[in-house]
């Protein structure tokens, strides 16, 4: 026994860790009879209240942050959709001389994937076929846009194949009827018209256009001149005014310009009024 103290106290090997399954003996609960449960503390119920006020407080502070990120994503979302746009918008004035999309062209008639529609045949002269921008026979082949998006179609053709026509909070808030309620409008600014963009009506003569407008090869305020702009609901814009653009996003409205960049206003409205930002091509 002598000999054992000495080798553990004197050979410079004291044992000084503690292996898992000892530490696990040692924190045991002590048994206060022998054979009998461990008695285990509970909570009062003062300190469940606190416990669950703590929590309820940390839960109100946390949801605003996480509202405020979720409509970060959105507003990010739809910013993306407006470049891709742009992106598309910039492809087809390369293939059109220059010129951007109109807004809308009104045809005579149309026959689109084996269907016909002209006089007689799901429209009349006087109303022809109206094709908006967004349309795959426009802007729409630049951003993998598969539908005709017109009225005189069937319901599955005019509702938008890509979602990228839409903004993603516009979406979301909205429960009516029509499915071509985009909420990102394309500029066809009431007065004077913008000069890059409007209607064409040719269901006379192709030659004949109800406003022209002109191709963009020489503008000189590309970087100021909004193109797309969150709107309530319409694809397209007349004016900056609250009764067209929405300020979905943080109190803001998202805005593609025509060189292609996009960002963001607080009040578009007196953007233009200011000059930061343009509604008429200028040369």
């Amino acid at each position: 026994m002598k000999d054992i103290e000495s080798n553990f106290f004197f050979s410079g090997k004291r044992k000084n860790k503690f292996t898992l399954i000892e530490l696990l003996v040692a924190c045991q609960p002590k048994l206060p009879v022998r054979g009998r449960r461990p008695i285990q503390a509970k909570f009062t119920l003062i300190e469940l209240l606190v416990v669950i006020g703590i929590i309820a407080v940390l839960v109100c502070m946390l949801l605003p942050a996480i509202k405020n990120a979720k409509d970060t994503a959105i507003m990010a979302m739809c910013r993306s959709n407006m470049k891709q746009m742009s992106s598309g918008f910039i492809m087809y004035s390369l293939d059109n001389e220059t010129y951007f999309p109109p807004d809308t062209v009104n045809l005579l008639e149309l026959t689109w994937e084996g269907v016909y529609r002209g006089p007689g045949f799901g429209t009349t002269a006087a109303s022809g076929v109206w094709v908006p921008w967004y349309s795959a026979i426009l802007a729409g082949q630049y951003f993998d846009q598969k539908h005709i998006c017109c009225s005189n179609f069937s319901p599955q053709q005019q509702l938008p194949s890509n979602q990228v026509v839409y903004c993603p909070g516009w979406d979301r808030q909205y429960y009516g009827a029509s499915r071509v309620q985009t909420g990102i409008g394309y500029n066809n600014n009431d007065w004077p018209f913008p000069n890059f963009t409007s209607g064409i009506d040719y269901k006379q003569d192709p030659a004949v256009v109800a406003k022209p407008f002109q191709p963009t090869l020489s503008v000189s305020n590309a970087s100021k001149l909004v193109t797309l702009v969150d709107t309530n609901g319409g694809s397209i814009w007349g004016n900056l005014t609250t009764s067209n653009v929405n300020y979905r996003h943080l109190r803001t409205c998202n805005i593609a310009f025509m060189d292609g960049h996009v960002g963001g206003s607080k009040n578009a409205y007196n953007d233009m009024v200011d000059g930061t930002i343009h509604t008429q091509m200028k040369k």
